[in-house]
């Protein structure tokens, strides 16, 4: 329920304030989101949900502790030609 809504909205810091995510076991957080880093924050804080992270073509896990943010995996955006590839946050 919580994943369609995000679909739905423009998501702003509030948005997932707002939602009851008591429940939520696992979030797919986009690095290429303004606001990621929020998101991620409340969501590590509220609940015990494993965070994977998505990032495109900007190496965002190189600018970022994604451990020290919460994130437990890193997957790189697939390009039309290539297979996603897998990388462990060290733990």
């Amino acid at each position: 329920m919580a994943i369609e809504y995000f679909r739905q909205t423009t998501l702003k810091p509030h948005c997932l304030a707002s939602i009851a995510v008591e429940n939520l076991s696992v979030l797919l957080a986009d690095l290429d989101m303004s606001d990621w880093q929020s998101i991620v924050r409340h969501a590590v804080t509220t609940t015990d949900a494993f965070v994977i992270a998505m990032e495109g073509n900007h190496p965002v896990s190189a600018m970022y502790d994604l451990k020290e943010n919460g994130i437990r995996l890193c997957l790189r955006k697939p390009s039309s030609t290539t297979i996603c590839e897998l990388r462990s946050v060290e733990i």
